[in-house]
């Protein structure tokens, strides 16, 4: 078996290549081993997973935001 590199967790989450390629410890970017560019993709958020939810809020405010408003106005009175 082998492991994912990098750029291929990198595109999975559909981050550009070479995304998590940083300076590390004085090093260049093109220098950065894989170890921080997995824990960098690890501690990140799926670009789908993020689109998704951020649809899924999108579609219940844009159902539910004229009974919001009407209940707002409706308290004020």
């Amino acid at each position: 078996m082998r492991r994912l590199t990098p750029v291929e967790c990198a595109r999975l989450q559909e981050f550009p290549d070479h995304h998590t390629r940083i300076a590390w410890r004085g090093a260049s970017p093109e220098d950065c081993p894989d170890g921080p560019q997995y824990k960098a993709l690890g501690n990140s958020m799926a670009v789908p997973c993020v689109r998704w939810i951020m649809d899924r809020i999108r579609i219940s405010y844009e159902q539910h935001a004229a009974q919001w408003s009407g209940t707002e106005q409706e308290a004020t009175q």
